[in-house]
């Protein structure tokens, strides 16, 4: 359902997500002959609630609650767990998850990171801004999922949902250094800046990226700390979305981060770092005349803080570390025929409309130039003439005096 205010400046609609596997793209992704089903196939995953009551314990060692989950640990759960790709991407329950849920600590009885076909998007209105009255402000969020505010950090500005989803954005941006994009699976809006020109299948863009200065310390960037950026440079602290799980975002590989972060993971493929920007970065290329973009990857990393604890003993001697749970793509882009469509649509009435333009200057022009011409003509017969008359009459006096002089020799 889409509804349009009574004043036409705001657009209601449902934001209804939901994921399915697609068996013909995964095969495209894998080797001949081996087979990929998610609900079969195993990995073996850092286990989020475990170092949940581990990391909560640290923070709070004389809550009740905690101390009687830290207890159970031994009896309840490991410190890794092995999970279907569908379990760790969207959710699962066992022994321990439930007892956090008992005793208050999860509101559900399910542990996930990302929610598919959410009933709270079904049943929630997000609304947009028309652009009517301000075409700049076209896309802009004004609610997502049914609230004006996300209510998840520290001030009421980073809580807003600010900015457009990255979809399109405003018209005429070719000199707009810095945009606003809400990004929904990290709860927060962030800002992505300008860095080059990229063209997609004939088509201009500009390409803007999350900037470093967006995921750094708060004692670098001091406005960080309202997002909770108290760890290693390069990490979004989402555990106040994930009900205190030591739970971050990153760039892909720790891409931006800190060289602590990645000096602390070896890669069984080897890492990626900047040399492989272009295949692990977030970018949105957008058409500067429109705002419309072209094409959109969204690149992020979900990582678990893992620290040693004496309760239970089997993790004492764990390193601390952030460790990687698995990466997440999204993407999208104007394929050929679209974007033939899209060059026919707008730049073929511009161009014609700047030929036009050119046309009427150029014949302007001429027209202007002939009227020069025309009135330097004239001028130069006007002065031609008097000089021509001039001379005669001179001529004649010179005649005259002659003559009487000849006359009175004679």
């Amino acid at each position: 359902d889409i509804n349009a205010s009574s004043d036409g400046t705001k657009l209601f609609y449902f934001q209804h997500t939901f994921y399915i596997f697609d068996d013909e793209k995964t095969q495209e992704m894998n080797p001949v002959g081996v087979l990929r089903d998610p609900e079969r196939d195993i990995v073996y995953s850092a286990n989020i609630p475990y170092f949940a009551v581990i990391d909560q314990h640290v923070h709070a060692p004389n809550n009740e609650t905690i101390n009687l989950a830290i207890r159970a640990l031994p009896l309840l759960g490991a410190p890794f767990k092995a999970l279907t790709v569908n379990q760790l991407l969207w959710g699962y329950s066992d022994a321990l998850v439930e007892l956090l849920h008992i005793a208050g600590v999860l509101p559900t009885k399910e542990l996930y990171l990302q929610l598919n076909n959410s009933e709270q998007d079904a049943t929630m209105q997000s609304a947009v801004h028309t652009g009517r009255g301000d075409i700049n402000r076209i896309g802009e969020y004004l609610q997502w999922d049914g609230n004006k505010s996300v209510d998840r950090w520290a001030t009421p500005y980073s809580n807003m949902a600010n900015g457009t989803e990255g979809y399109f954005f405003r018209p005429a941006i070719h000199n707009v250094k810095n945009l606003t994009a809400f990004v929904p699976d990290v709860f927060r809006s962030a800002k992505i800046q300008q860095n080059q020109s990229v063209k997609h299948h004939g088509i201009h863009t500009l390409r803007y990226v999350i900037p470093k200065w967006e995921l750094v310390n708060a004692s670098v960037y001091p406005p960080n700390a309202e997002w909770f950026s108290f760890g290693p440079s390069g990490l979004l602290n989402l555990s106040s979305s994930y009900y205190g799980a030591p739970v971050f975002a990153s760039k892909p590989y720790f891409l931006d981060g800190d060289d602590s972060l990645k000096d602390a993971i070896v890669y069984e493929k080897g890492s990626k770092g900047e040399q492989d920007r272009e295949e692990i970065d977030t970018f949105i290329d957008v058409e500067p005349i429109t705002g419309v973009s072209i094409n959109v990857a969204k690149r992020l990393q979900a990582t678990l803080l893992i620290q040693p604890s004496d309760k239970p003993t089997a993790i004492k001697n764990m390193r601390r570390t952030y460790l990687p749970l698995f990466c997440a793509t999204e993407a999208a882009q104007f394929p050929p025929l679209k974007a033939e469509q899209f060059k026919n649509r707008v730049y073929a009435p511009l161009n014609a409309v700047f030929a036009l333009r050119m046309t009427v200057i150029l014949v302007g022009g001429c027209l202007f130039v002939s009227m020069l011409v025309i009135l330097a003509t004239r001028k130069a017969k006007r002065r031609r003439t008097i000089l021509v008359q001039g001379g005669s009459a001179q001529g004649r006096r010179t005649t005259e005096n002659e003559r009487s002089r000849l006359l009175q020799e004679g």
